[in-house]
């Protein structure tokens, strides 16, 4: 839906995906699929977007993807994602940056 559409990344933001994103981070343990498919989704959508990243960081994107990356370990699949996201995260983005 959203992969190749900056467009519909935005709305999947606007429309509140960042809120529901963080509940799925952080109600399940890192090898859970579902913590796994919710950081890939966030890594799309935060993938070339600024004002993606700004609503996310918002909306508290940035310590749960921490959380779940002390929590996970080096060889959780989830990882990869989690380290991804934060690094789109951060892109051009000072304030993110700091608080990575």
């Amino acid at each position: 839906l959203a992969t190749n559409s900056s467009v519909n990344k935005e709305a999947v933001v606007r429309c509140g995906a960042g809120p529901a994103l963080v509940r799925l981070l952080t109600a399940c343990p890192p090898t859970h699929p579902v913590t796994r498919n919710a950081a890939t989704v966030l890594m799309v959508l935060s993938y070339n977007h600024q004002q993606n990243r700004d609503i996310l960081s918002q909306d508290g994107v940035i310590p749960a993807l921490l959380h779940v990356l002390n929590n996970a370990h080096l060889t959780d699949p989830v990882t990869e994602k989690v380290v991804w996201c934060l690094s789109n995260m951060a892109q051009a983005n000072k304030l993110n940056q700091d608080c990575i």
